[in-house]
């Protein structure tokens, strides 16, 4: 019986902020005041050590079905967050655990929640509609950057003329269709024979969604590599916005547009502008590579998932996504805070800091 090969080294990964655990039998522990985490699939099982003293890495990201994490291993990763003056940090590392079905199923970072800031929101229906126009107008505006052709301006005027969030996502699936609907022309390459439906892409929706709540989950469970691409990008954005939702003392489940279900609403409200930086980055990756049959895997079921190493070189994509959605999570703090009569001080921008260096620009520090 052949042994398991075991790799040791730091990180495998091109972007030291992203570190991507996968496989079976997953173990994040510490062990002389490192953490150690082990992974792997397929008889192949790899080892990484990541040292105190190494403040690049910002977020780990687990896609595992088997394993475990240990409470030492859980305050390792609380303490990174903290500087040494015992100040949270803005950007804190961060865990992040995606299911085997491609679905984010936790986010976890240090919350820098205001009281007044979550009461505000709980009572902003005011503004929910404005909210909600603003996200899908920079989504729509965004789509031109995968089709510079596309017609943003109309479908933008369609958003305008909303005097609901109800009409405002039947434009969205409207505008979204007809988007999508032009992807039709797109085709995979690959070095070595897949089925023929791995190497196109003919709808956004899935065949295999057939439960009840079909019309909500429709573009889950891929069948096809695009959609699996599509999926797993969306899930590492939308932890994204979960953790600079966090970071800016917005609830990420209290949202406007989407209904209040955990982790979902306001981040998936939020999340819209990314789903553009996303689109642009599959097609341009589709357009310049030649796949492997490996990246990918069909379950029996029937679903496509995306395997290693493509699997991280996807998240490492998650700063650009980060920074996409930084500016609206305070821009809709923002909204949220002008709810609140007699609110005077200085509207939060943690994200960006923007405050700061126009603070500093005049002369004055700004926390």
């Amino acid at each position: 019986m052949t042994e398991p090969i075991t790799e040791t080294f730091t990180r495998e990964s091109r972007d030291p902020s992203v570190v991507v655990v996968d496989g079976h039998g997953i173990s994040i522990t510490v062990k002389k005041g490192e953490l150690v985490i082990k992974d792997g699939m397929c008889g192949r099982g790899r080892t990484r050590t990541i040292a105190r003293k190494d403040r690049h890495v910002r977020r780990i990201v687990v896609i595992g079905q088997t394993g475990h994490i240990s409470i030492d291993a859980m305050s390792w990763i609380h303490g990174l967050g903290v500087t040494p003056g015992g100040k949270r940090r803005t950007d804190p590392i961060s865990l992040v655990v995606i299911s085997p079905e491609g679905e984010l199923m936790n986010a976890s970072a240090q919350s820098m929640a205001d009281t007044r800031v979550l009461r505000a929101q709980a009572c902003a229906r005011s503004v929910g509609l404005k909210i909600t126009k603003h996200l899908l107008a920079e989504k729509v505006q965004g789509h031109r950057q995968v089709i510079p052709e596309w017609d943003a301006a109309t479908w933008i005027d369609r958003l305008n003329a909303c005097t609901s969030q109800r009409q405002c996502r039947t434009v969205e699936a409207e505008e979204a269709r007809a988007y999508f609907d032009s992807w039709r022309l797109l085709e995979l390459q690959f070095d070595g024979q897949v089925p023929y439906h791995w190497r196109i892409f003919d709808s956004r929706t899935s065949e295999l969604n057939h439960n009840a709540n079909a019309k909500q989950n429709a573009n889950r469970n891929a069948i096809n590599p695009v959609n699996a691409m599509l999926n797993y990008c969306y899930e590492i954005a939308k932890a994204e916005t979960v953790l600079a939702c966090y970071v800016q003392g917005v609830d990420p489940n209290m949202g406007v547009c989407h209904s209040d279900t955990y982790m979902r609403s306001m981040a998936l409200d939020i999340v819209e502008v990314a789903r553009p930086l996303v689109e642009s980055y599959v097609t341009h990756l589709i357009a310049n590579r030649t796949f492997k049959p490996t990246d990918f895997v069909e379950k029996d079921t029937g679903v496509v998932r995306v395997l290693r190493p493509l699997t991280s070189e996807l998240s490492e994509q998650r700063l650009i996504w980060h920074r996409a959605v930084a500016e609206h999570v305070e821009h809709v703090r923002k909204l949220i805070n002008g709810t609140v009569k007699g609110w005077k001080r200085a509207d939060s921008t943690r994200l960006t800091g923007t405050n700061q260096r126009e603070g500093w620009l005049n002369g004055v520090g700004v926390a």
